[in-house]
């Protein structure tokens, strides 16, 4: 005969309680974390992305003696194509702008917003310096 005093298997109210506890708070720290690395994903994108267009720009100018003012003629010219920028998941091809500053400046810039993260508008000079946050281009 079991003995009414037997504890069946399985687990009690408090002790699911206490590690549904402890998964909340692991999954509150990792979430910070996440955002984290995608936020520098989006980051390294966007300067990887407009160090082509410099690197583009650079080679336009030394053959020809000035900076390219418009896409056509970096691509025509085969110093960079759209397809360069086809396998890129966070930034848009159509944000990506090339600017012919004379002999310094603003070379290209990204102008786009990835919500909720710090990135918005950057550009990048023609000595390869990265400005995030300009709100107006030439």
């Amino acid at each position: 005969m079991a003995s009414l005093n037997a504890r069946s298997s399985g687990f009690t109210l408090i002790e699911l309680m206490i590690v549904l506890v402890i998964v909340a708070i692991l999954a509150a720290a990792a979430v910070p974390i996440y955002q984290s690395f995608t936020s520098r994903a989006y980051g390294t994108e966007i300067r990887s992305a407009l160090g082509a267009l410099r690197r583009a720009q650079r080679a336009h100018k030394a053959e020809f003696g000035r900076y390219a003012s418009d896409w056509s003629e970096l691509t025509d010219g085969g110093y960079i194509a759209n397809s360069d920028f086809a396998d890129m998941k966070y930034v848009d091809r159509h944000a990506l702008h090339i600017n012919n500053p004379g002999d310094g400046g603003v070379i290209a810039y990204w102008q786009g917003q990835i919500s909720g993260y710090n990135y918005g508008n950057m550009t990048i000079l023609h000595n390869g310096t990265m400005q995030a946050g300009v709100s107006s281009f030439p």
